[in-house]
């Protein structure tokens, strides 16, 4: 039965479509949907002068399916909706199945929109199919603007093309067509004029206004208004817009008309109207007699703000400002008849210096094997807008585009990379010396991996991190891995723009590689991606312990064959106790717990003092990051003390904490928990030391006993130190004949290490000389001539410098 009435529906559709429409002259108002939600409301539509053409059709009908492609072309043939005429198809209210209605979508789609049935007992087009009646499917009406339907029956092999050129219906391409007007059009002399948007397609994304011989040439805003001309005569102006697909361009020749002046009229320009403080600006007079009048002979200027504040020549030159702000001008003119004055409020910009655009880059390598090429970034702020490059020692020896790649090397040597750039108020140069290191298979040493991110650690979700390799021993080769990143890899020197999508601590691995030697840096935990940004800027923070999730914190060993405990005071006159820690999350340890087992003094100075210790080039603990003394009276036994520490202990990864006893009388007691014996197997980071130096218990003791110190170290992520470090630090003179002064400005200085490597990647010692402050020098006057790596260590901030050495 289905099958009998689906065919007498497409036997309907084969037959009737000759049959006449409706007999309706007048059309009906109606307010309808479309399958995408947008609403059309015909006589809104109307009264912005466009005809609407309505397209009548059902699922069934096989001619209607055969005309789509005709009627696609059409509406795009006249601009899309956004033209002359609004083209609008009604499904038959009895297509009520959206199955169906959504078979027929996806098989012969529509450009145009598309409206259908009364949708869930709301009338959506069933009035509007019903009251114009047609008989036959396919069909279509075209109602003018003022309301009359001026066309029935009208089908697309019946020439509808032919029928809307009648009507004055253009024929326009589908996409933003520019257009605009201008009010007024005529001005007389200084006076302005505002322009109107008036493109078919809105919002575009870009408008680039040209306004030839007008005191302001150019603007990118929608409708720029109060646009003053002072050339007499006839101007274009010119709209470029875009609207994410097209570009379209409107030019109106001599559209904007200007009338000489009546009487006299004062008037001036600036070559510029915005500059940074200190820089100058030069004025012209634009001022003219009325026709038949005398022109001006005499020109009194005032210039707020300026260093010179007043003029009588015609074109006053290099006025000069120092002061940031917003300053007017005034200029009096006279012809010895007639007097005029004219002032510009707010016409001069001083920007503060900060503005001017400061000069920054990085490379995809710095190293790399003769004849290979490196991709340059620019990382310049303030947005510079020309870029002028110089690469010396390179095949392409200069470029103007932002970011350069495929600059090729083709010989040896350590090479200089120089950018300046430039925006409306200035610019900016940044030469990096040596920053290129072009080398060949000879130039292999020993590798020691070391990197950094260069940008924060501590980041929410769908944000990157960038990094920076600061190997030693000349790597040509390196393999990144990224948990959690996306991409997870990178075989480039510094890879850049590292996305994470998914909160979490992940760890970053560097194996870095000179052809010879191969070694691997490994950061756990390294990266932190939270949900949201962080809100407190004291950074991530959490608590860190080498006592295990399982494990119990028992009382400190009470040793047998001497007096006293481990860890705490005994007779093996143990007075340091460190406990190796590794973590790559934090940055800076802020406070010490720690689980007390007893404490009494002996004495009224009986103390202990909590330590945070490096790593040396030993494994053990080296310079001391941050300490506290706490007097044994105020460390409250079985409970847990808090050792806060002041300023905090700068770390980078690895590093010792724990606490120095002092044996000044036999009645100081001080002794902590710990993890236990772990037994000949289990795992020790604790190391004691007394006179005979740094030991394992199980060294102290003459049997197994591994364990771990039962300490927590509040610990946070704060972000700051390498930033500050490559803002504050000062490396001079660059080159150098002996000594080389490293300045660290306004850094706060917790601890220093400083490394100093030969193009071998060999170490060189000099030693490292403090006048007292942030100021530190470097003796290279028994080294020969060369380039030397200096690798910089303040606090847990790591970074390396080129020198270059010259006698």
């Amino acid at each position: 039965m289905k099958k009998l009435l689906l065919l007498l529906v497409i036997i309907l559709g084969l037959t009737v479509n000759s049959n006449s429409q409706t007999s309706q002259t007048v059309a009906q108002d109606f307010t309808v949907f479309d399958i995408d939600g947008n609403s059309y409301h015909l006589f809104d539509i109307l009264s912005q002068g466009k005809y609407v053409y309505l397209e009548f059709s059902f699922i069934g009908c096989p001619y209607c399916v055969a005309q789509i492609p005709d009627m696609n072309l059409i509406y795009s043939d006249h601009g899309c909706n956004n033209k002359d005429v609004v083209f609008l198809s009604f499904f038959s209210p009895s297509d009520d199945s959206t199955a169906m209605v959504q078979y027929r979508i996806d098989h012969a789609p529509l450009d145009y929109p598309l409206i259908y049935g009364s949708q869930n007992g709301v009338d959506n087009g069933g009035s509007v199919y019903d009251y114009y009646g047609f008989p036959g499917n396919p069909a279509g009406c075209l109602i003018a603007p003022n309301h009359d339907v001026v066309e029935q029956d009208l089908y697309p092999n019946g020439g509808v093309h032919g029928v809307f050129t009648t009507y004055g219906i253009g024929q326009y391409p589908c996409g933003i067509i520019a257009d605009f007007v201008g009010t007024p059009a005529s001005i007389p002399y200084g006076a302005s004029v505002n322009f109107t948007d008036l493109s078919s397609v809105y919002p575009a994304i870009t408008w680039d206004w040209t306004f030839d011989n007008a005191q302001t040439t150019s603007s990118n805003i929608q409708n720029p208004a109060g646009i003053s001309y002072t050339t007499i005569g006839t101007h274009d102006v010119t709209l470029t817009v875009f609207d994410g697909t097209t570009i379209s361009t409107e030019v109106k020749t001599n559209y904007i008309e200007v009338l000489a002046p009546t009487s006299l009229v004062a008037e001036f320009t600036a070559n510029t109207t915005t500059i940074v403080e200190g820089q100058t600006v030069d004025f012209t007079d634009l001022s003219l007699g009325a026709i038949g009048s005398p022109a001006p002979n005499s020109w009194n200027w005032n210039f707020a703000g300026a260093v010179t504040t007043t003029s009588t020549t015609q074109n006053p030159s290099s006025i000069q400002y120092n002061t940031p702000g917003l300053y007017q001008v005034s200029l009096g003119v006279s012809n010895g008849v007639e007097n005029n004055t004219k002032t510009k409020i707010d016409y001069i910009e001083v920007l503060d210096s900060v503005y001017l655009p400061a000069a920054d880059f990085t490379a995809n390598f710095t190293t790399i094997l003769a004849g290979n090429s490196i991709d340059f970034m620019d990382l310049s702020s303030n947005n510079p807008s020309s870029w002028n490059w110089t690469f010396t020692g390179s095949s392409t020896t200069s470029s103007t585009i932002q970011n350069p790649s495929g600059i090729t090397y083709p010989t040896m040597g350590f090479f200089p990379v120089t950018l300046t750039v430039t925006n409306t108020v200035g610019g900016g140069t940044l030469t990096k010396t040596g920053y290129i290191k072009v080398i060949d298979a000879s130039y292999i040493d020993t590798v020691e991996t070391e990197f950094r991110a260069t940008t924060s650690r501590l980041i929410s979700i769908d944000n990157n991190v960038s990094f920076e390799d600061l190997s030693v021993g000349y790597p040509i080769s390196w393999e990144w891995e990224f948990e959690g990143g996306i991409p997870s890899t990178s075989t480039i020197q510094h890879p850049s723009n590292i996305f994470y999508d998914v909160p979490g601590k992940y760890k970053v691995t560097l194996v870095a590689s000179n052809g010879a030697f191969v070694d691997t840096a490994k950061k756990v935990e390294y990266i932190v991606v939270t949900d949201y940004p962080w809100p407190d800027p004291n950074g991530f923070c959490d608590t860190i312990s080498n006592i295990g999730d399982f494990e119990t914190e028992v009382p400190p060993l009470n040793i047998i064959n001497q007096w006293g405990y481990i860890p705490g005071h005994n007779g093996y006159d143990l007075n340091y106790y460190a406990d190796r820690f590794t973590n790559y999350t934090f940055s800076q340890i802020d406070e010490m717990e720690v689980n007390t087992a007893s404490s009494f003094k002996g004495s009224t100075t009986a103390k202990v003092k909590f330590i945070v210790w490096d790593v040396d080039s030993m494994g053990l603990p080296g310079n001391e990051l941050a300490f506290e003394f706490v007097s044994i009276d105020n460390i409250t036994p079985f409970n847990n003390n808090t050792i806060v520490f002041d300023p905090p202990a700068q770390v980078n990864g690895e590093f010792f904490a724990g606490f120095k006893l002092y044996y000044e009388n036999p009645g100081d007691t001080f002794a902590i928990y710990s993890a236990g014996n772990r037994g000949v197997y289990g795992n020790n980071s604790l190391l004691v030391k007394n006179g005979n130096g740094w030991a394992t218990p199980t060294q102290i003791l003459g049997q197994p006993y591994n364990t771990s110190l039962g300490i927590k170290l509040f610990a946070c992520l704060v972000n700051v130190d390498e930033v500050e470090l490559d803002k504050n630090l000062l490396i001079y003179p660059n080159p150098s004949s002996d000594i080389v002064n490293i300045s660290l400005g306004e850094m706060f200085v917790n601890d220093i290490e400083v490394r100093v490597y030969d193009l071998m990647g060999r170490e060189i010692i000099t030693e490292l000389i403090n006048d007292g402050s942030n100021n530190y020098s470097l003796d290279f006057s028994q080294s020969t001539t060369g380039i030397y790596f200096v690798k910089i260590r303040v606090n847990s901030a790591i970074t390396t410098k080129k020198v270059s050495i010259i006698k």
